[in-house]
């Protein structure tokens, strides 16, 4: 393929894409981190829940519709406003639960793994 500037021809050269490696590579490695941490030392474990509880409702829910509003800039519908806000307000009140589950008595995110038997009584294999 070419590229034309000034009225001169030049080739154009094929880029590797290797943007944000340095940002991936660190979370990769944060992530394992925590695992480990996790896996190893019980005592981290509400520590973990809440990290890891928080980053994901502001990653997944939170932080994409408000790149989606700044990368619009302000050009949407009111049916979007009205989905962009709601999944604002699902992302706060996750945050709102972790935080119960993690330092409260009772744990309102029911997950699959030790402890978790929400499964339980609806398998039967008679």
């Amino acid at each position: 393929p070419l590229t034309i500037e000034n009225d001169t021809i030049y080739p154009l050269k094929p880029r590797r894409k290797l943007k944000y490696w340095k940002l991936r590579m660190f979370l990769a490695f944060l992530i394992c981190l925590i695992g480990t941490l996790e896996g190893s030392f019980p005592v981290v474990l509400t520590a973990a829940e809440v990290i890891r509880g928080v980053g994901l409702s502001i990653a997944g829910l939170i932080f994409p519709p408000l790149l989606y509003m700044s990368a619009v800039g302000g050009r949407f519908s009111g049916a979007m406003a009205a989905a962009m806000a709601l999944l604002i307000g699902l992302g706060l009140f996750n945050i709102v639960l972790v935080l119960m589950s993690a330092f409260g008595g009772r744990d309102f995110i029911v997950e699959e793994g030790p402890g978790h038997s929400f499964y339980a009584n609806d398998l039967h294999f008679d």
